[in-house]
């Protein structure tokens, strides 16, 4: 019985880091996704010429890329963006996606000479400037998207002045 209790025992402790790790993969791979969305619509509003943007749902752990349409007012997203390897419409639902996961998504996001009434949308400009279109166009400092899982995180940051994307 000692035996077979302490094989038990070895095979548990060896099991374990294998989930730690699959959770480490799956935290990685949603921001990852996140983080690749936020630079295909910046990188989409420089060879465009056009805005394009991106609404980050942290609370359904969702992001969808949009082209923004100038000539209303105001400004409206339109979710019309094929994601370029699926060729589908260009929306991350980290909840339908098994290998994805997070347990919560926070946002954080500062504005140069102003703030932005919703922090969800984010637009690219032709410049890959990213800047809040809501109420005005105010330029976004510095954003922060915090991915958390278990006692894991990964947090992506987006640099609203150069555009530059990064995963850390």
């Amino acid at each position: 019985m000692i035996v077979v209790v302490t094989i038990i025992a070895v095979f548990a402790v060896v099991a374990l880091p294998s989930f730690t790790s699959s959770e480490k993969y799956q935290l990685e791979a949603a921001a990852q996704q996140f983080a690749d969305a936020i630079r295909f619509a910046r990188s989409e509003a420089i060879r465009t010429g056009n805005a394009y943007g991106v609404y980050i749902r942290d609370d359904l752990q969702k992001i969808s890329v949009y082209r923004v349409d100038t000539g209303t007012n105001p400004w409206t997203p339109i979710y019309d963006v094929y994601h370029p390897v699926t060729k589908q419409i260009y929306t991350i639902d980290l909840n339908n996606d098994s290998a994805s996961s997070v347990d919560s998504i926070v946002e954080s996001f500062t504005y140069q000479g102003g703030s932005c009434t919703n922090e969800r949308y984010t637009n690219f400009n032709n410049n890959g400037v990213a800047y809040c279109s809501d109420p005005n166009n105010v330029l976004m400092k510095q954003g922060a998207l915090t991915f958390n899982l278990n006692s894991h995180f990964r947090e992506i940051t987006l640099n609203g002045l150069n555009g530059q994307v990064s995963v850390k």
